[in-house]
């Protein structure tokens, strides 16, 4: 398998943030069984040497874009950006604090949970409104796609935040 290959090309899925799950699995399940070096113990040392990098391309394909915050940002990156380049305006970093505050002042175990499931809602519908850049998304051309990832800028980063916050990375 080649480096240059992109993870949808890789698993043979259509290009996007909207994937379907199960074959994304089927395709990995039929990859897998083309490159695990296991399959592969009586071959050559080269092609075990093979089978073992186009295992581990395959499983960080895999584990990528499985999830649909990283196949984001992988999207994003193959079409130039850098998350370090997305930046929050004035709003989004309003509500990011009134967020964190909301979290700081919670001192009893029934309102952290009950902010934090607030928050996972905001998330969810942030995720509907990220999702809806992606419609149609392979039938756009290049410029097009280019337009709805900016446009899909801000709410991809509100939500990866959200993310953060939930998993306890921020606080």
């Amino acid at each position: 398998m080649n480096s240059s290959v992109s993870y949808f090309d890789l698993l043979e899925i259509p290009e996007g943030y909207l994937i379907e799950e199960k074959v994304l699995r089927q395709q990995f399940l039929k990859k897998s069984r083309e490159t695990h070096p296991d399959f592969f113990s009586l071959s050559s040392d080269e092609i075990k040497s093979e089978k073992e990098i186009a295992s581990a391309q395959l499983n960080e394909a895999w584990n990528t874009l499985r999830d649909p915050e990283l196949r984001l940002s992988y999207l994003f990156s193959l079409f130039g950006y850098q998350v370090e380049d997305i930046k929050p305006d004035a709003t989004v970093l309003m509500e990011m604090m009134e967020w964190n505050e909301q979290l700081e002042m919670a001192t009893e175990e029934g309102s952290l949970s009950k902010i934090k499931a607030e928050l996972m809602e905001v998330r969810e519908e942030r995720r509907g409104k990220l999702a809806k850049h992606f419609t149609e998304w392979n039938s756009l051309s290049r410029e097009e796609k280019l337009k709805r990832l900016a446009l899909a800028k801000t709410d991809w980063m509100v939500v990866r935040y959200y993310s953060r916050i939930l998993s306890g990375k921020i606080v």
